[in-house]
């Protein structure tokens, strides 16, 4: 868990293919759920995200016009988030591990 304190360390399994091959589609995955700021966000980390009722895991690049959930290569699809629709974007947890 690294410097997570357990208490505010979740589990979830990751459902989609998005993350292969460095996540397995029902991987466990460990999330810290005190990363939910837009604020904090680093770019290029992986996050657990709800967008528009679905949630999924990917990486969050920030780019001055949007940002962008990315999928493990090229071949997996990117989600662009416009600046103004950000707030749609409910951030759920940096993630912190996989099994």
């Amino acid at each position: 868990l690294g410097a997570t304190p357990a208490e505010n360390v979740r589990w979830a399994t990751q459902q989609s293919r998005t993350m292969e091959p460095e996540i397995k589609r029902h991987a466990v995955v460990l999330v810290d759920i005190t990363a939910t700021r837009h604020e904090d966000v680093v770019d290029g980390g992986l996050y657990a995200y709800a967008l528009w009722g679905r949630t999924d895991i990917r990486r969050v690049a920030i780019r001055r016009d949007a940002w962008v959930l990315a999928g493990n290569s090229e071949e997996r699809a990117r989600t662009p988030v416009p600046i103004a629709d950000l707030a749609e974007l409910r951030l759920l947890g940096m993630v912190i591990g996989w099994l």
